[in-house]
């Protein structure tokens, strides 16, 4: 039995077909981008009330899409947000990462990856965890390497760079890496320090907002085995807000690259007595 999500998907798609309307035409009048309407009727994104209003005056039905959007809002099941991340990863303008636990995806090296996998998931295999380690370094590749690489801004706790991760080996190398990404115009990093005690975004964890030339914005929280992409304005608005604060009391961008640089240098030297005992 289809669900309420699934009853709007359809029902948008055949209200948009039989007034004879594109997805672009539907957007253009409803004020958001063809493809917004596309991932909307594959479930990739959800209307939120007020798009689902703009809808019902459209085509004209009477209320019908702000009531189901209510409702979804209120009670519709957790879709595949890690699917949906994916997609809105791939085309979002800018992309703002909070991270307060691991460096974000689109900077890890593959043996950063790999270590976090293993750990996560003790028991995969080890072929399982290097296809997923793989899939993640071709995602960030496809990004990274862009002719229109979208504006990545990260902000990084000084606690994810100390981490252990792996090996001081692998986190030397992980560090360098980041620190090339930002010096090849490709991001920029701000490191926030320790010392800075408690902040806006302290019990947030790992947080992505993304931004998009014409749709609405979204952000996604990301935790071991789950995320929550959140799609509700008010909440974003409060996400965008808290980033802020965040990233006025981080390192500025080159002082960060400094800062990194010497966790790095610190992370070699450990590795280099690590061989020798």
């Amino acid at each position: 039995m289809a669900g309420p999500e699934e009853i709007f998907r359809q029902e948008l798609k055949h209200r948009r077909e039989e007034a004879g309307l594109t997805q672009q035409a539907l957007g253009s009048l409803t004020h958001v981008s063809g493809a917004f309407i596309c991932q909307i009727e594959s479930g990739v994104r959800r209307a939120q009330p007020p798009l689902a209003r703009a809808f019902d005056l459209v085509l004209k039905t009477d209320g019908l899409f702000e009531r189901m959007a209510i409702t979804i809002a209120k009670h519709a099941d957790v879709p595949d947000y890690a699917k949906q991340a994916a997609v809105l990863l791939g085309e979002a303008t800018s992309i703002c990462e909070y991270a307060g636990v691991v460096l974000p995806g689109l900077l890890q090296t593959e043996g950063y990856a790999t270590a976090l996998m293993q750990a996560a998931a003790p028991n995969q295999s080890p072929e399982d965890t290097a296809t997923n380690v793989r899939a993640r370094l071709d995602r960030s590749a496809n990004i990274l390497e862009s002719e229109k690489v979208p504006l990545l801004w990260m902000i990084i706790h000084e606690l994810v760079l100390t981490a252990p991760i792996g090996s001081s080996a692998v986190m030397s190398e992980q560090l360098a890496h980041a620190v090339d990404v930002a010096h090849g115009r490709r991001a920029v990093i701000q490191v926030l320090q320790v010392k800075e005690g408690v902040h806006a975004l302290t019990s947030t964890g790992q947080l992505a907002l993304f931004g998009f030339a014409e749709d609405p914005p979204a952000a996604y929280l990301e935790s071991a085995y789950s995320g929550q992409l959140v799609e509700d304005q008010g909440l974003v608005r409060k996400y965008q807000a808290s980033f802020e604060w965040a990233r006025a009391i981080a390192l500025p961008p080159r002082t960060s690259l400094e800062f990194i640089t010497s966790v790095a240098e610190d992370h070699r030297k450990n590795a280099k007595t690590d061989s020798l005992a």
